[in-house]
């Protein structure tokens, strides 16, 4: 029987009598998934040369200017008050202009 036990990404316990893996109980595993995209030339250039400078990978490049675009876009959105404001006040004083 394997232990969930160590640094594995998905780990996993199989049973000794039936052979079947099953996820560890407790144990939140991320998952990173594969995707396609088409980036311009250019932009790719300037991948490699941040590489070549800094020794970041350019996939990781990718992932962080991900995390940035959707941290400046506040994703997911914030649910606590945001500069001293409550959020849902904003809202209803918006209706309210609406109505009039």
């Amino acid at each position: 029987m394997r232990s969930c036990a160590g640094p594995t990404t998905g780990a996993l316990t199989r049973s000794g009598a039936t052979g079947v893996a099953a996820p560890c109980a407790g144990i939140a595993v991320a998952v990173k998934k594969r995707r396609t995209f088409m980036i311009e030339p250019d932009i790719l250039d300037k991948l490699r040369a941040i590489k070549e400078r800094t020794g970041l990978s350019e996939s990781e490049q990718v992932r962080q200017g991900i995390r940035w675009w959707l941290d400046s876009r506040e994703w997911p959105p914030r649910k606590a008050e945001r500069h001293g404001e409550d959020v849902k006040r904003k809202g209803e004083d918006a209706r309210a202009r609406k109505r009039r």
